[in-house]
């Protein structure tokens, strides 16, 4: 049995991107509403018992020890679900899940469906004032805590969730089609704090969590490796274009190829060069009614220092965070080795 003790911030980052454009009734149009009262009433009554959780101190802060047992590694089948890495965990013993597995995300995140449906219990939401943070601005969240977590034979117990308020969906008006987007994350504040490496085989559509020792690539297979620097809990590489250095995000949580912010994309003369293109951003949020910017995408002429020679790679131009998505990640067998803090991309053709 493995732990690991946290006391939970009150700000957390879950970063998400969709890129909508499907159905011949034109551009879905992303909606954000409130969780049903029922459900959230329901979710509220799942309350934790705290002087029986043993997760409040002496001076009334949260601690949270999470627990775990794991083999040397677990390796589990992933697939591609709305452009996202995801694997089945179970939760309370419950019915498999498919939750998002995210580099971008700070935290681990759940729907309050999922909450609910998988028993999870909440602390006091008098007790609490959590955000979340994403793509598309804040939104309050409860702190759930399921007894149990697991993915294949990694068991974790009483590891904290926060549990959304909001629920996302996609509408097209004409033919009538709607579709519910869950956000169910897997972030770096578990991955990170119990895993000492994770490869996401996108070719071989597998993941495996390292749990022993630092990642050796596979023989035989074209390999480069980046260090991997941790900059506000978040794994980053540091690269270079046209010139100039600059940091990003590895975000597995993103859909895109790349995203630059407004000053990356000006230092690397790019801005002349950027047009317009239809679609939307989607992900956690409450959005900004007053921010309807088009969406603009630019063309990086190469990516140094990542691996292999990377060239003309569409990018949009975002408001937050520099990153690098799945869009390119899907090409490779990727590995972040937190031990021994190398990004490593492979290729086995």
């Amino acid at each position: 049995m493995n732990d690991v003790t946290m006391k939970l911030l009150r700000g957390t980052a879950c970063v998400m991107l969709t890129i909508a454009g499907i159905g011949c009734g034109g551009l879905p149009v992303h909606q954000q509403r409130p969780v049903d009262v029922e459900l959230m009433n329901t979710l509220k009554s799942q309350k934790l018992n705290l002087k029986t959780s043993g997760i409040l101190d002496r001076g009334g802060e949260l601690h949270f020890r999470g627990k775990w047992d794991s083999p040397a590694s677990v390796t589990v089948p992933m697939q591609s679900r709305g452009g996202f890495p995801c694997v089945q965990c179970r939760i309370n013993g419950g019915a498999p899940q498919w939750i998002i597995v995210d580099s971008g995300s700070q935290g681990c995140v759940m729907e309050a469906r999922t909450a609910v449906d998988h028993r999870v219990q909440v602390v006091d939401p008098s007790l609490t004032d959590f955000k979340i943070i994403g793509v598309l601005g804040s939104e309050p969240v409860l702190m759930g805590v399921p007894e149990s977590f697991s993915i294949g034979g990694w068991q974790v117990y009483q590891f904290p969730f926060l549990v959304r308020t909001q629920k996302n969906q996609l509408l097209v008006s004409w033919p009538f089609w709607r579709a519910d987007l869950d956000f169910d994350v897997l972030g770096m504040s578990m991955i990170s704090s119990m895993c000492s490496y994770l490869t996401l085989d996108y070719l071989a559509g597998t993941a495996t969590f390292g749990f022993k020792g630092a990642y050796a690539p596979k023989p035989g297979h074209r390999a480069w490796h980046a260090p991997l620097v941790f900059y506000k809990k978040l794994p980053h590489v540091d690269l270079r274009s046209s010139g100039k250095d600059w940091r990003a995000l590895i975000d597995t949580g993103a859909t895109a190829v790349a995203e630059l912010n407004e000053g990356t994309a000006k230092s690397l003369g790019l801005l002349h060069s950027a047009r317009n293109i239809a679609g939307s951003r989607v992900g956690v949020g409450i959005p900004d009614a007053t921010d309807s910017k088009p969406q603009r995408l630019v063309k990086i002429p190469s990516i140094e220092r990542l691996g292999p020679n990377i060239g003309n790679v569409p990018a949009l131009v975002v408001g937050d965070f520099n990153k690098i998505g799945t869009g390119l990640l899907r090409k490779f067998r990727t590995t972040f080795d937190f031990k021994a803090q190398r990004f490593w991309l492979e290729d086995p053709s």
